[in-house]
């Protein structure tokens, strides 16, 4: 995974402070790099995004002086676009990070001027002026890594089902049938199916093949509505389970904890979910919820309870995500099994049904 966690201080930050930062612009084809050293721009180069072409870049930059191991690389995730920059120059001991883009054009005066060498520059500028809100960008374990892959492609697996299942509907309701067209779909939503589940016994592979991510996993599996795909995402959001967070860094990153949006005496739009974020995540709490209900007696009532008080459905599903992220993160902590009987010892908690 190359998009590591900003703003929500997801992991310990420790100010980056290099003497040089070169600002990389990734495309499909080539790249862009802008070097500064200490506010002065010392080179802005171009080359082909291939291996040969990072080499000539790390050659380029010694022949200039730029101090290798005092310089912090600072790119921009466009998928397998900048992933070879990133192990590359991991794997040669140099310090690489990942940030926003949405953060980096935030921060520009006019975003209708663009070109690679100018978002390279800007990449530069945004390094120098939040060096204390980046974070260094490390790889995957080869686990994880394989384990995120299958989740992505089972979810695009899945979305094909659903869409293949709603046209095989609608083709059966009509009036004049085209059996062909039937029998198709049939056999391609029993192909899926099929590759669905294969993706998941991959997945329960990987995770039963190491034993640090199956004893995290089956922590987790303890959990009422926590099944195999969402532990999973789990495990690589926590990276193998190595990074340490609260359940509200992770309410925050996933977009499902409520912000209130007030200033003054005129603005007052309410408190709500920002909505954005990992979208895969924020479905499977939801999901997982919706399972839990049918063995969790108190979020079914706390979910009557707010229905009856008037309160929208998905507004309940939200806070009850939210919920059901404590226990999650609270068996990785304690690396305790899910208890139903337990109870906080914190006195103002007891109180509450």
């Amino acid at each position: 995974t190359l998009v590591q966690f900003h703003g929500n201080s997801m992991t310990e930050v420790t100010r980056m402070d290099h003497r040089f930062i070169a600002g990389i612009d990734v495309a499909s084809e080539s790249f862009v790099v802008t070097v500064d050293d200490s506010g002065s721009e010392v080179a802005s180069l171009s080359f082909p995004n291939t291996l040969d072409g990072i080499d000539n870049l790390l050659a380029q930059l010694t022949k200039r002086d730029v101090a290798l191991d005092d310089t912090l690389f600072c790119l921009e995730p466009t998928g397998s676009y900048s992933e070879m920059l990133c192990y590359v120059l991991s794997e040669r001991g140099l310090t690489v990070s990942l940030v926003d883009p949405a953060r980096v054009k935030r921060q520009v005066d006019d975003p209708r001027h663009k070109t690679d060498h100018l978002d390279s520059r800007r990449l530069v500028e945004y390094a120098r002026r939040f060096a204390d809100r980046l974070m260094p960008w490390s790889p995957n374990s080869v686990a994880v890594e394989q384990i995120n892959v299958l989740l992505t492609t089972r979810e695009q697996l899945v979305k094909q089902r659903t869409a293949t299942t709603n046209l095989l509907k609608t083709l059966r309701r009509k009036w004049i049938q085209t059996p062909p067209a039937n029998a198709t779909l049939e056999r391609t939503l029993h192909t899926l199916s099929d590759e669905i589940a294969e993706l998941e016994k991959a997945i329960r592979s990987l995770i039963r093949d190491n034993p640090s991510l199956q004893s995290g996993t089956s922590l987790l599996l303890s959990i009422p509505g926590v099944g195999l795909i969402l532990a999973a995402s789990v495990l690589v959001l926590t990276r193998g389970f190595t990074t340490t967070f609260t359940y509200r860094q992770a309410a925050a990153y996933v977009g499902i904890a409520p912000r209130p949006y007030e200033s003054g005496t005129s603005v007052r739009g309410g408190t709500h979910s920002r909505g954005y974020g990992p979208s895969r995540l924020r479905q499977l709490l939801h999901m997982s919820v919706r399972a839990a209900q049918r063995c969790n007696r108190r979020q079914r009532e706390y979910f009557l309870r707010k229905k009856a008080e008037g309160k929208h459905g998905s507004l309940v599903l939200n806070n009850l995500a939210n919920k059901q992220l404590k226990p999650i993160f609270a068996v990785l902590e304690h690396r305790q099994p899910y208890r139903e009987s337990y109870r906080s010892i914190n006195p103002q908690l007891l109180t509450k049904p």
